[in-house]
């Protein structure tokens, strides 16, 4: 720990540069003597015109600008509707602090349709929720991506696995030129769009879709960054691409071509790599009500800790090959076509051995597990959207998404028992799985508003239809002395799933700012499921008919609700309830009839409190039904797993939740300060729960049931803020949730409490133009305590450290290096590794930036493991396996289209 502090201190003194020498400061006023709030002030060097620095007045119209050295400058003040200011400053630098008389703008007599910042050395404006920042003003390095360009942007910050946060709150959309790009994965424009493409990035609270529409704010709001492209960008092709070859096979290959116009978007991206890189999420898959909402209780809960960075599949080498294409056109005005496709093919090779303890409720045993698997996925996506917009009263909206997978899984794996030392046993398994899944969805929606403003009726339509097939081979030998079990099977999956649903919602104006809403859904949801079991006998398929079954599922329910809703300003409050029917029905083998009706009372009130600024309380009750998803419900076994059986229990009940929840946030968005902090509570009435128990033969049965409690209580919260003197910023994030719920220690029922605590503090610094260093680091922490046998309870932590770091050498050469130490706790497992990850590369940019040659390395010290930790209820793993060891890659890249634009210095 001493050496970890040592490192993380010298962190902290690399990131400090020389203090500022001097503060520069005023007052802005309009022709009436008031503060002007949100002006930007902008210091530029006399001689060059390059940018030293800025600062936004604050809402006392005050402002203050730090310099490191002195420096002949002009002063500039801008303000939307007002002239813009410029005065040379006759400055005497022989004193630190300095003081300007105060700048009095004068309104602009031209007329201004719109909202733009058009001055080069202008980095950001402010216009009500909404802040651009000026692209040109925030020097990147060479061939940046536009992820590069928004961790220059203050207020901006770039977390490590590519989500960002803007003003403090999550970014939920990323547009380019106000339009989707590739749904709702907004990392596959930052990480591919070229940082010189855009003009201008804008930040502001997006409404709901709804409140677009009808113009009544619910409060519902999502935090969205807008890319608007430079003029040369829009009209025409650029994109680039790039071919990596390494030591060990490793490879990289990638393509981006984006082409744009007044009516088009179209955007193509190819890539190849068996670097365990992803490029798309793949988020939109289709859900299903019977598994929505579904939550599984924490006795299921698997606590991991894991070393893994890279997304896909954590354990293994992964091979990808991924494509997607984004296509937008407008017809018309009124006739809008946002769509895209994604393909991809995954292939994992994992190489795992494992070490376990288990527990019953007398005794523990020990086991250990060899696994070699191989994984060959592929997946399609087609989503397809049209908005037709007849008038300004009317909307119609049609959705539609397919998906198509195959999977195909080959595995075997050899499992011994021990208990005190003493071999009790093994298990040998082989696996051969094959899956097909087709998935379709299309939805219509129909929006209607009247002349009666709020008058509004909101209708919406869809079905959604899928058919998975899974065909699986196993044979298994389970020996445990003095007995032997051989399974030799065939198991075939056939399961239909279909669902309808529709939405319809009216809205009456009662008085000003006063609206009663009406709703009603319905829902229903069918499942046939057929699995059977063929034992092999002499090479014969033969139906086992005692455990195969056909299983029909049938789940809908009715919901009627009324609302009231008080929209003003600065408050807004929403109230009222729900009352849900809902039937679930089963059939089993044509026999076996389940039968149950529910009826729910899901009340909801919510607050939202603005106090002026980016400053607002939020508290909120709800509640909510989750009904029991098909796997669980079906009484029939899966014993894929060689040494355990999974059995759903058709007796299962939906589970009720309450949840109470506040939510204060605040952001400064003249000195950048945020904060944001919430506290949640839940109870939750026959939450689903997993059983498991071992035979004497130490074979293990899971089985879902309805718990009688579960209770939780979290906290998070997260601060950051600039330190100007020192030219850093530095961000922290705390968590803390504890819950106490029923499970169960083979048959006998026990109360667990489970702590869990996650801190994090991450430094940066603030100037970026000739070096860019983040270093941070974090903590992870978690228990579980069992009330039927305290010497089962578990508790460990792991710790994380890392350095990132760029050196821009001229505008042609890159330096990067990432250093990242990782230590787990010893406690409950043996030897736990620490290990350090050390990468770095150097790229060079010629031919006028068309060209990119780089040379990276990855793990030089060559200690990256694949490790990982889990526990449950009953187990303790932990996990090692094969993962990218050390390599060393050269890598070419050509620019497409457009040449590099010039970009203005500067000192944030």
């Amino acid at each position: 720990m001493k050496k970890l502090m040592l490192i993380l201190g010298s962190s902290i003194l690399l990131l400090i540069n020389l203090q500022a020498q001097y503060t520069l400061q005023g007052t802005i006023l309009n022709h009436d003597n008031q503060d002007l709030e949100g002006a930007t002030v902008v210091l530029v060097n006399a001689i060059d015109s390059t940018m030293v620095t800025f600062s936004i007045s604050d809402r006392n119209g005050q402002f203050k600008l730090f310099l490191k050295d002195s420096v002949k400058s002009i002063l500039q003040v801008s303000y939307v509707g007002y002239q813009n200011y410029s005065q040379a400053l006759d400055i005497d630098w022989t004193v630190a602090s300095i003081k300007v008389a105060p700048i009095v703008l004068h309104e602009s007599s031209e007329v201004l349709q719109e909202v733009t910042i058009k001055a080069e050395h202008i980095p950001m404006g402010v216009q009500g929720d909404t802040v651009t920042y000026n692209a040109s003003a925030f020097k990147t390095k060479p061939n940046a991506t536009v992820e590069d360009l928004l961790k220059r942007l203050p207020g901006v910050e770039v977390e490590r696995d590519g989500s960002i946060r803007a003003q403090g709150k999550k970014v939920e959309n990323v547009y380019v030129d106000g339009k989707s790009f590739f749904g709702k994965d907004h990392r596959i424009a930052t990480k591919n769009l070229d940082a010189e493409a855009v003009d201008k990035v804008e930040v502001y609270d997006k409404k709901s879709a709804l409140a677009e529409f009808t113009g009544i704010d619910d409060g519902e709001k999502e935090k969205t960054i807008n890319l608007k492209l430079k003029d040369g960008h829009k009209k025409g092709g650029f994109g680039n691409i790039a071919a990596n070859l390494g030591t060990n096979e490793r490879y990289k290959s990638k393509l981006n071509y984006f082409r744009f116009a007044p009516q088009l978007q179209l955007s193509l991206i190819l890539s190849s790599n068996n670097l365990n890189e992803q490029i798309f999420s793949l988020q939109d898959r289709i859900q299903f009500a019977g598994g929505i909402g579904n939550m599984v209780s924490g006795g299921n809960n698997m606590i991991k800790l894991t070393n893994n960075q890279f997304g896909l599949r954590n354990e293994g080498e992964n091979k990808a090959f991924v494509s997607g294409l984004n296509f937008n056109y407008d017809f018309s005005d009124n006739l809008k076509l946002n769509s895209h496709f994604l393909f991809k093919t995954i292939e994992n090779d994992l190489h795992q051995q494992t070490s376990s303890q288990n527990f019953t409720n007398t005794t523990i045993f020990e086991t250990t597990q060899t696994l070699n698997q191989l994984i060959k996925d592929s997946n399609q996506q087609a989503n397809i959207k049209f908005v037709y917009t007849p008038n300004p009263f009317t909307k119609f909206i049609w959705k539609n998404h397919l998906n198509f997978e195959q999977q195909e899984v080959n595995q075997n794996s050899f499992e011994e028992y021990f208990q005190s030392s003493t071999l009790l046993g093994n298990t040998l398994g082989n696996l051969n799985s094959n899956l097909l899944n087709h998935q379709a969805k299309s939805q219509f929606s129909y929006q209607q508003k009247f002349n009666k403003k709020g008058r509004n009726w909101i209708n919406s339509a869809a079905y959604q239809f899928a058919d998975r097939r899974n065909d699986d081979w196993l044979n298994n030998q389970n020996q445990i002395n003095p007995s032997t079990a051989i399974t030799s099977q065939n198991q075939t999956l056939n399961n239909k799933q279909s669902q309808i649903s529709f939405h319809s919602n009216y809205t009456e104006p009662l008085r000003k700012k006063l609206y009663l809403g009406i709703h009603f859904k319905h829902l229903q949801e069918k499942e046939k499921p057929q699995k059977n079991f063929y034992e092999i006998v002499e090479k014969q398929h033969v139906l086992n008919e005692d455990l195969s079954r056909d299983f029909y599922k049938n789940f809908h329910y009715q919901q009627i609700g009324l609302q009231i809703n008080r929209v003003r300003k600065m408050f807004k409050i929403k109230a009222g309830f729900k009352g849900q029917l809902s039937r679930l029905e089963g059939v089993v083998n044509n026999e076996n009839e389940i039968g149950k009706t529910y009826r729910h009372l899901l009340p909801f009130v919510s607050i939202k409190k603005e106090f002026g600024g980016l400053k607002n309380l939020d508290l909120s009750y709800t509640t909510q039904v989750a009904a029991p998803n098909l796997n669980d419900l079906m009484p029939v076994q899966n014993n894929l797993n060689p040494n355990e059986v999974f059995i759903g229990n058709p007796n299962l009940t939906p589970s009720y939740t309450h949840r109470l929840q506040s939510t204060f946030f605040y952001f400064d968005r003249f000195n950048f300060v945020n904060f944001w902090g919430m506290l949640s509570s839940s109870f939750s009435k026959n939450r689903i729960t997993y059983k498991t128990s071992f035979s004497e033969d130490l074979f293990k049965t899971i089985s879902p049931v309805n718990s009688s409690y579960y209770g939780d209580v979290s906290l998070s919260s997260s601060f950051s803020s600039p330190i100007r003197p020192l030219k850093i910023n530095y961000k922290l994030f705390v968590h803390y949730q504890w819950s106490t719920y029923d499970s169960y220690l083979n048959d006998s029922s026990t109360k667990t409490t489970e702590n869990i605590g996650q801190l994090k503090m991450t430094l940066e610094n603030r100037n970026k133009e000739h070096f860019f260093l983040e270093t941070g680091i974090g903590l992870n922490y978690r228990t579980q305590g069992f009330s039927i046998n305290p010497s089962f309870d578990q508790r460990f932590f792991n710790l994380d450290y890392f350095i990132s770091s760029e050196v821009y050498l001229g505008k042609d050469w890159v330096l990067s290096a990432d250093f990242n130490y990782k230590k787990y706790s010893n406690e409950q497992f043996a030897a736990a590794p620490d290990f350090v990850l050390l990468n770095a590369s150097i790229q060079k940019i010629f031919l006028n930036g068309k060209w990119e040659l780089a040379f990276s390395a990855y793990d030089l010290l060559n200690q990256n493991i694949g490790f990982q930790r889990t526990a449950g209820v009953n187990t303790l793993l932990e996990k090692r396996y094969n993962t990218l060891g050390q390599y060393f890659m050269l890598g070419l890249k050509y620019k497409i289209g457009k040449k590099k634009t010039s970009e203005v210095d500067i000192e944030g």
